[in-house]
């Protein structure tokens, strides 16, 4: 298609491009001088990069089957040789012609997204499995990642990879023997296969499950890598967990050396301060406490003092547990430690979401404040997941405030202040909680964009 339309109008240079994270990714290119280039990062000629955003660029939207947009198809003029066919350029001003390929094409990218789709689950049935925990053994994990890279370059597609590596399996075949070891690898094996979903998971080593999560972007790897963590947690199983992203410059290889290299990271830590089956069976509660709602969000309204009326309701976390309800301090540093710091944000943001949509009833300009948590590993889906959040309970993105802590201004890594600078981008307020109680000073408010 694009070398009919190359060779048969007056636009020398066409593309596909596949919409991607960080910016579109050409899958084929067709230049009437330079011949068809496919995978590569722009457009073949001279300048070609330079002449995308032209005025004179043909463009046309690529949908696939179902409706989502895949990329678009562009004709660049003026890249290739002059247009020795004769051809005129009647063919594509109307654009109809150039809308039914886009539309071609998006069917034809449909129906291989669909084939890769079956492939893989046919690869994940007919895989040699594991006589212990019945998934993929490390020859058909390696076989796969081959393939998926393959599909990757050829569609364009996004993928992730996590990795979980049982830290005591060791000491627990010590101490219990292997068959009690088995037993926990082989419960292991069933969390990560069913909160993977259909994605294609191994046995890489001894203590080492992978999977491969095709077609999955940042946000969709973060929410399964807490899903696998909160369900082993919630099981008292031990585990360091990474994750990595694909990248057209790594491949899926440089997902798996990510992922291998926040386990070790993890695990350096957790040498520091060693888990002990006390407190596995704490973090169980801890997840048990999240998934029932027993730590949730209440409210404490913040009035202006100018009218008397209340502007905002912040959430506060609480445990309503056996014995009353807990305060913060007592619960969040067994949260942090075990990784579910995150959760928590997530848990009272939900909460207090639903609160908002209904107060709002009644006070149409109310807002939510909402105390910002993170774990070690930054969470790469926070504007994502803020932002169906409020989509989701049909709110304004100016109805929510992130309040961040003097001492958190101090600790905040790189990623998650670009990742708060881009929520504040979006139109939620940041705030800064108690300024001026710690070491904080006039600096500290330049430093983000704080609206309060």
């Amino acid at each position: 298609m694009l070398e009919h339309l190359a060779d048969n109008s007056a636009v020398p240079s066409w593309a596909v491009l596949r919409s991607a994270p960080l910016g579109s990714v050409v899958l084929a290119a067709h230049d009437r001088e330079f011949g068809l280039v496919a995978g590569q990062a722009v457009t073949p000629g001279a300048a070609s990069a330079d002449r995308l955003v032209g005025a004179d660029v043909r463009r046309s939207p690529i949908f696939l089957p179902d409706g989502s947009l895949f990329g678009e198809l562009i004709g660049i003029p003026g890249i290739g040789s002059s247009n020795s066919t004769g051809a005129t350029d009647d063919m594509i001003s109307d654009g109809s012609l150039v809308e039914l390929f886009a539309a071609s094409i998006g069917a034809l990218y449909g129906s291989e997204i669909a084939i890769a789709r079956d492939r893989r689950t046919l690869a994940l049935l007919a895989a040699p499995a594991d006589t212990l925990t019945g998934l993929a053994t490390r020859q058909a994990w390696e076989r796969q990642l081959r393939e998926e890279e393959l599909r990757c370059t050829g569609l364009g597609t996004q993928a992730g990879v996590i990795v979980v590596e049982l830290d005591e399996l060791r000491t627990h075949n010590e101490i219990h023997g292997h068959e009690s070891g088995d037993v926990q690898i082989r419960n292991a094996a069933q969390i990560v296969t069913e909160a993977t979903g259909i994605h294609f998971t191994a046995r890489v080593t001894g203590n080492v499950i992978g999977a491969i999560l095709a077609a999955a972007g940042p946000t969709e790897v973060a929410a399964i890598e807490r899903a696998v963590r909160q369900a082993l947690s919630s099981a008292g199983i031990p585990a360091a967990i990474g994750t990595g992203q694909r990248t057209t410059v790594t491949g899926l290889r440089g997902a798996v050396a990510e992922a291998m290299a926040a386990v070790a990271a993890i695990q350096v830590v957790q040498r520091q301060a060693p888990a002990t089956s006390a407190i596995a069976a704490a973090n169980s509660h801890l997840v048990e406490a999240l998934d029932r709602g027993m730590i949730r969000a209440y409210f404490q309204p913040i009035v202006d003092l100018r009218s008397g009326e209340v502007v905002t309701i912040e959430a506060l976390a609480r445990w309503q547990a056996e014995d009353g309800v807990r305060e913060p301090d007592l619960f969040l540093p067994q949260l942090a430690e075990a990784g579910l710091l995150g959760a928590l944000f997530d848990r009272i943001l939900d909460d207090g979401l639903e609160h908002l949509a209904e107060f709002r009833h009644i006070a149409p300009r109310l807002t939510l404040a909402v105390n910002f948590e993170f774990d070690t590993i930054p969470d790469s889906g926070l504007l994502d997941g803020i932002r169906k959040r409020l989509e989701f309970y049909s709110l304004p993105t100016e109805s929510l405030a992130i309040e961040l802590s003097e001492r958190q201004t101090f600790d905040l890594p790189a990623q998650i202040r670009d990742q708060l600078a881009e929520v504040a981008a979006a139109g939620v307020q940041l705030t800064l909680d108690d300024f001026g109680t710690g070491f904080a000073s006039l600096e500290t408010l330049t430093s983000l964009p704080i609206t309060g």
